[in-house]
């Protein structure tokens, strides 16, 4: 009795099933899934000599495992013809914030207010 409530507690953190799911067949998915990750820390702690794993970073671990060993490399379909022009520069001047000045008609906050100044 004492394993299965040691199993739900683990759950509680990381659990898929918080996530809405209208299906009953995808609650029961992830809740298999959730049981597969946690047996395999549990496997991942008994034959491992770092049995102070926590669970988060055994899922990064195993996330960033399987990404490596079998994700492939995603690729961008370019659609119509290719531009003429350079792409517009990110960060320009105009995508930074700057402070905007009191023009003494009302009473300004004590930081100031920040916005994004048009200069064109």
């Amino acid at each position: 009795m004492g394993g299965a409530d040691l199993q739900d507690h683990m759950f509680q953190s990381y659990q898929l099933e918080w996530k809405k799911c209208s299906k009953r067949h995808m609650k029961l998915f992830k809740r298999l899934f959730d049981a597969t990750i946690h047996n395999s820390m549990v496997i991942y702690k008994s034959v491992s000599a770092n049995k102070a794993i926590e669970s988060l970073t055994f899922r990064l671990q195993l996330i960033k495992g399987l990404v490596e060993n079998h994700g492939s490399p995603v690729t961008h379909l370019v659609y119509g013809r290719p531009s003429t022009e350079q792409p517009p520069k990110r960060l320009a001047k105009h995508h930074f914030l700057q402070r905007i000045p009191a023009t003494g008609k009302r009473r300004h906050l004590k930081d100031g207010v920040w916005g994004i100044l048009n200069e064109v």
